[in-house]
């Protein structure tokens, strides 16, 4: 599930995650990095039924969506929890 939180619910968040002990930041990773583990998130309910390697059909598909979704997570700023 995704939650969206007003601009001072965001700060108030970011503000307790990046308190906690041992908190560091994820790098960013290259958007080829981001395919894979997209391609690789699109296959793993059924690995032995779905190609990593040459995605077609569903796979391609639903590996495109999730580097989608990613990118728009990123565009909008929604990972500024995440990525400092």
């Amino acid at each position: 599930g995704v939650v969206v939180l007003p601009e001072g619910g965001f700060r108030r968040a970011k503000a307790e995650i990046t308190a906690w002990p041992g908190y560091a930041p994820t790098p960013l990773v290259a958007l080829d990095d981001v395919a894979k583990a997209a391609r690789i998130a699109a296959i793993l309910p059924l690995p032995k039924k779905r190609e990593a390697v040459s995605p077609s059909g569903f796979t391609r598909r639903y590996g495109n969506t999730i580097q989608r979704r990613i990118g728009q997570v990123r565009r909008d700023g929604l990972d500024g929890c995440i990525y400092t």
